[in-house]
């Protein structure tokens, strides 16, 4: 839902059903359904030319905006009692991530932090009678970006500006929760997720208390050259986020690890040591997880062949 047609990806190789289904067969039990600020705004319609080539396993959602295809996605996942967490992943409906993508942060020249707060009561009203929908991550991937063209913010965690993350995670999680008072508060860290370092001298604190849950991501290039030792990779990820969990901290809270993934061909060694070894941080600290990402081949977008394998 957050590429370039508002499209969920994955519906061009099979019914959102039978997706759903294969996802609780394998095990899983939650879904990270990606959003734009731009989808969720302007609710397109989709192009004959579109619904033909992404639709035709589902013939039933041909003539829905994006938004109602959006819906039946996620009324899919709660027939096969998967949960949802809705995931404002770009502002522009387009693929993700780089610096220059001008969507680094939660604004940008085309869509204001207002967008972007609209956005989010938009899918926090729409889904409120929907109880699998139980979190919504406020953005995915906050990081150092032009947000027009020659203009770059560097966003910050605390400080009071428009680039404090910090400040507007809160305001952004307080209105969600005013309509919706039940779900999960995602809220990641800096620099593309991976750091979430500012929590310790300044948590978030949220006015429905016990619903906040930090996100962190990680990859093997993430961090270039912990593939050292087991002791090397703890050591950088418990700074970097790990210690977020340790109890009865005045920033305890839980860390949610929702994108971790490896090659699919296991290139660069991927398999032999960084794979394993994050396996066990993540299995040593009882930490929740979403790998990235279910449907292997690329969305509509600006940056990549359309159905090439996701690399």
């Amino acid at each position: 839902g957050a590429q370039s047609d508002g499209i969920v990806g994955g519906l061009q190789h099979n019914s959102a059903s039978n997706i759903a289904k294969l996802l609780r067969d394998m095990g899983f039990n939650c879904v990270r359904l990606p959003f734009s600020t731009w989808m969720a705004l302007t609710d397109p319609a989709i192009s004959e030319e579109r619904q033909e080539k992404t639709l035709s396993h589902n013939p039933e959602l041909k003539g829905r905006t994006a938004l109602g295809i959006y819906d039946a996605v996620i009324e899919a996942c709660a027939a096969h009692r998967l949960m949802v967490i809705v995931d404002n992943h770009m502002s522009d409906g387009d693929w993700c991530c780089s610096n220059n993508d001008e969507n680094g942060l939660w604004y940008n020249a085309r869509w204001t932090e207002a967008d972007w707060l609209e956005a989010h009561r938009i899918i926090a009203k729409r889904y409120r009678g929907q109880p699998w929908v139980v979190g919504q991550e406020l953005r995915n991937e906050v990081r150092t970006a032009e947000v027009s063209k020659g203009k770059w913010v560097i966003p910050a965690w605390g400080g009071g500006g428009a680039n404090d993350w910090h400040r507007a995670a809160t305001k952004a999680g307080n209105e969600v929760q005013a309509l919706n008072p039940n779900l999960l508060i995602v809220v990641g860290g800096l620099d593309y997720q991976k750091d979430l370092t500012g929590v310790a001298r300044l948590p978030v604190h949220l006015n429905v208390p016990h619903k906040l849950v930090y996100a962190a991501h990680s990859y093997s290039w993430t961090h270039p050259g912990l593939d050292v030792s087991y002791e090397v990779l703890k050591g950088v990820l418990g700074r970097n986020w790990g210690y977020i969990i340790t109890p009865g901290k005045p920033y305890t809270a839980p860390v949610w690890v929702n994108e971790f993934g490896t090659f699919h061909d296991c290139r660069k060694h991927t398999c032999e040591k960084w794979w394993p070894d994050f396996l066990r941080y993540l299995s040593e600290g009882d930490f929740d997880w979403s790998i990235w990402r279910i449907d292997g081949t690329n969305a509509h977008n600006s940056k990549q062949k359309e159905g090439g394998t996701e690399k």
